[in-house]
């Protein structure tokens, strides 16, 4: 049985904490309810010069299931998630948003204490789909991008 809404989609962004550049870096996964998916990634501060890399890849019916399944145990549809007012500072974060059956549920970056360890799940049931081969080759893109950078200082 399908259990998820065809009008389902997850945007997960993490985003590294303060650091000069180039090590600093961003990225988002996309998720859609036929399976699409895709990692936007941004190897620096973004803005001018700094590339924007996209890799696709597919998430069977059962990853979906099991993602949704993992949202719906830890109450992401029926939860007020809130964000707290005082929080560290520079320090990376994450947050999300999902649609699902015409309800868009936004999660903001340093939730509540008793909200966080159900919101990692989540986003630890996300971050797992995008293949390890994908990781590697935007992991391996980075590095290259630091080095040149860096051999661009030394001139």
């Amino acid at each position: 049985m399908n259990t998820i809404p065809v009008d389902f989609t997850v945007e997960y962004q993490w985003i590294a904490g303060s650091m000069p550049p180039p090590y600093h870096y961003e990225f988002m996964i996309r998720i859609n309810a036929s399976g699409q998916g895709e990692v936007i990634y941004w190897p620096d501060y973004s803005g001018e010069g700094t590339p924007e890399w996209k890799e696709s890849f597919t998430v069977t019916q059962a990853q979906l299931e099991q993602l949704y399944q993992v949202m719906e145990s830890n109450n992401l549809f029926t939860e007020k998630w809130q964000a707290q007012e005082r929080h560290i500072v520079g320090g990376s974060y994450e947050f999300m948003n999902v649609t699902a059956n015409s309800q868009r549920i936004k999660v903001p970056a340093f939730v509540f204490p008793e909200q966080q360890n159900r919101v990692k799940q989540i986003y630890d049931a996300i971050r797992l789909l995008p293949p390890k081969t994908i990781w590697d080759k935007l992991g391996a893109q980075r590095q290259d991008y630091m080095d040149k950078y860096e051999k661009g200082k030394r001139r």
